[in-house]
C-alpha cells in the first residue's frame, strides 16, 4: 500500500519541478532580453531616473512597494547578464564587423559596450574627429615656473609690471610670419629682437631683412644656422656703413663670403664670428692684410691693433707664441680673455704685467700652471688702473689625490693672489668670478670681506665651489658691497641660515629643502646681519664674526 502511494506521488512532484524549471527559464530569458534591449536602446539612465522618482513618491506617501521590487529585480538581472569585458590576450568578436581578434590594452570600446578590432577602432576615432580630443592647456604652470627660475639664474629678477617695450617685443615674437617692417626702431631694440628671434629659432632668410637697414652700422645675429652665403652677402650689401658684425653659429660662412666681406666692409671695426669653420687660412690672411688696420675688436681670430681680444682655441698655444702676441698688441688692449690656455704659466703673467697697462677686463680660465705667487706678483705694483671685471674660473691645482694642492707652492688663485687682487682692483671691481678656486682660505675671505673695507662698485660675484665660503663670509660681503645684486654660491655647503638683504639674489643655496635661489625681502643689510647673528648664536660650535686682523690697504687709482 505504501509503495503504491509513493508511486502515485512521484508524477505530481516531477510535473511541479518541470513547471518550476520552465518558469525559471522563461524568467531568465525575459530578464536577459530586457537587459540586452536596455543596453542597445541606451535607456538604462532613464529607467534609473524613473526608479528615483518612484522611490521619491514612496517617501511622499505613494504606494510603490511592488514597482520598487520589480525595478530592483530588473537591475539585478541586468547586472547578472551583462557581458564581461575581455582581458588583454583573450579573444573577442568585434562589435561592428564581428571579426575575431586578440584583445590588447589599447582596444577601443564600441558604441554598445563591446570591443572593437584595430581597423574599426581607427575608423571610429577618425569619424569622431578632433573635437573629441581634450584641449591642451596653453602655457602650463610648470613652463611659467621654469621661465621665472631661468630669469632669476640670469640675474634678471622681475619687479613690478613689465615695461611697455618688453610687452611689444613679446607680441612681435608671437607673430614673426606676419611682420613686414619694424619701422624706426632704435638699434638697441633691434639687437634685443635679434636675440629673441635667435632664441626662438626664427632667424631665417624670410625674417633677416627686418634687421637690415642702410642707415645702421651694426648687424647682430646670434644664430645663423638657417642662413647661407647669399644671406650673408645680403647683410653686407644692405649695410654699406657696417662697423660691427656679430654672427653666431655661422656654419655656412664660407671662404667666398669672407672674400666679399673683405672687399665691401671698408668701415668694419668689430668682428665676431663663431663656428665659421669653412674659411681657409688664405682668406683670413687677406682679410687681416686689408682690413686689419681698422679693426678694434676681434673674437676667435687675431690681427690688427686691437682693444678687445678674446681667444678660445681648440689647439694648444705655446707660451712663446702667446708672449710674442702680447708684446705686439698688448699695450692698447682694454679686454684680454684667454679661455682654456692650459699651457700658459707665470711667464705669460709677467708679460701681461709689463705690456698690458690699459686693461679693464681680464679673463684667465681653466689653467693649472699659474702659481699663487705669480698671480700675486701680477697685481702687486701693477701700473694698470683697477679692473672692473675679473674672471679666474677654475684657476687652481688639479690633483685628485690632493685636493688642497701643494702646501709649499700654492697653485692658482689662492689666498695671497686673491688678497693682492682685491687690494689692487677692489675700488673699481664690478664683477668677480673665482668659481672653483678652492685654495682661498677662510681666513683670507673673512679678512677681505670683513665689512671694514668697502667695495663700492661690486655688483656680482661667483664663489661657487670655494669650500671656505660660509655664512659669515657672505654676511661680511653684504656689508662690504653696498651695490651688490647677485651672488652665485653653488657647492658652498657651509652656508646655513642665510638672511638675504633687499635687492640681492643669492643663487645656489645648497640645502635640498631650500629654493635654488634666495631673493632678498624688505630687510636692509643691518637687519639681515642681525638676524643671521641671532641664528648663528643658536648653533653649536658657532664662531665669532671676523675681525680685521690684517688690515688691507685698497689702492684707489684715477
Amino acid at each position: 500500500m505504501q509503495d503504491t502511494l509513493e508511486h502515485d506521488e512521484d508524477p505530481d512532484d516531477e510535473e511541479a519541478a518541470a513547471e518550476a524549471a520552465i518558469e525559471r527559464s522563461r524568467k531568465r530569458r525575459r530578464l536577459q532580453q530586457e537587459a540586452i534591449a536596455d543596453i542597445k536602446s541606451k535607456k538604462g539612465k532613464d529607467k534609473k531616473m524613473k526608479a528615483k522618482g518612484k522611490r521619491k513618491s514612496k517617501n511622499d506617501g505613494g504606494d510603490g512597494d511592488d514597482s520598487d521590487d520589480s525595478d530592483y529585480d530588473d537591475d539585478l538581472g541586468r547586472d547578472m547578464y551583462k557581458k564581461s569585458v575581455k582581458l588583454p590576450g583573450q579573444l573577442e568578436n568585434c562589435e561592428i564587423c564581428d571579426q575575431r581578434f586578440t584583445v590588447t590594452p589599447y582596444s577601443k570600446a564600441g558604441p554598445d559596450g563591446g570591443l572593437l578590432c584595430t581597423p574599426c577602432g581607427k575608423q571610429l576615432t577618425a569619424e569622431a574627429g578632433e573635437s573629441s580630443k581634450p584641449k591642451k592647456r596653453a602655457g602650463g604652470s610648470g613652463r611659467k615656473r621654469r621661465k621665472i627660475e631661468s630669469e632669476k639664474l640670469d640675474g634678471r629678477v622681475p619687479i613690478g609690471a613689465k615695461a611697455l617695450a618688453q610687452l611689444c617685443i613679446e607680441k612681435v615674437v608671437k607673430h614673426t610670419e606676419d611682420i613686414e617692417d619694424f619701422g624706426d626702431l632704435p638699434q638697441n631694440l633691434l639687437e634685443r629682437l635679434s636675440q629673441i628671434f635667435t632664441k626662438k629659432r626664427v632667424m631665417k632668410p624670410k625674417t633677416l631683412p627686418l634687421f637690415l637697414r642702410p642707415e645702421n652700422n651694426t648687424v647682430v645675429s646670434h644664430d645663423c644656422a638657417y642662413l647661407e652665403h647669399n644671406n650673408f652677402v645680403e647683410m653686407i650689401a644692405k649695410t654699406p656703413n657696417l662697423q660691427r658684425l656679430v654672427l653666431g653659429n655661422a656654419c655656412q660662412f664660407k671662404g667666398k663670403t669672407m672674400e666679399y666681406l673683405t672687399d665691401k666692409a671698408e668701415k668694419l671695426e668689430c668682428l665676431q664670428l663663431y663656428a665659421a669653420n669653412l674659411v681657409f687660412n688664405a682668406q683670413w690672411s687677406a682679410f687681416f692684410k686689408i682690413r686689419g688696420e681698422n679693426l678694434r675688436t676681434l673674437k676667435l681670430r687675431l690681427g690688427g691693433s686691437l682693444e678687445h681680444l678674446s681667444l678660445q682655441l681648440s689647439n694648444p698655444v705655446s707660451n712663446e707664441a702667446l708672449i710674442a702676441l702680447l708684446h705686439e698688441i698688448g699695450h692698447p688692449l682694454q679686454t684680454l680673455s684667454l679661455r682654456s690656455f692650459s699651457e700658459a704659466d707665470d711667464s705669460v703673467l709677467a708679460v701681461i704685467k709689463s705690456c698690458c697697462n690699459s686693461l679693464r677686463k681680464l679673463r684667465l680660465t681653466d689653467n693649472a700652471n699659474f702659481t699663487d705667487a705669480g698671480l700675486a706678483h701680477l697685481f702687486t705694483d701693477w701700473t694698470n688702473p683697477p679692473l672692473s671685471y675679473i674672471d679666474f674660473t677654475s684657476v687652481r691645482d688639479v690633483d685628485n689625490s690632493n685636493a688642497d694642492g701643494p702646501a709649499d707652492r700654492p697653485m692658482g688663485v689662492a689666498s695671497t693672489a686673491f688678497e693682492a687682487m682685491m687690494r689692487h682692483s677692489g675700488a673699481r671691481l664690478e664683477h668677480i668670478n673665482v668659481s672653483s678656486c678652492r685654495h682661498i682660505s677662510h681666513e683670507t675671505l673673512a679678512t677681505v670681506f670683513s665689512g671694514e673695507i668697502q667695495y663700492p662698485e661690486l655688483k656680482e660675484i661667483d664663489v661657487s665651489f670655494v669650500g671656505s665660503v660660509d655664512t659669515m663670509v657672505l654676511a661680511g660681503l653684504f656689508k662690504a658691497a653696498p651695490k651688490l645684486r647677485r651672488v652665485v654660491a653653488f657647492g658652498c655647503f657651509a652656508i646655513e641660515d642665510l638672511v638675504v638683504p633687499a635687492g640681492v639674489v643669492v643663487i645656489g643655496v645648497p640645502k635640498a629643502q631650500d629654493a635654488i635661489e634666495k631673493v632678498g625681502g624688505e630687510v636692509d643689510v643691518e637687519e639681515a646681519l642681525a638676524s643671521m647673528a641671532a641664528l648663528m648664536e643658536e648653533m653649536d660650535g658657532d664662531r665669532d664674526l671676523p675681525s680685521s686682523g690684517r688690515p688691507m690697504q685698497v689702492d684707489v687709482m684715477a
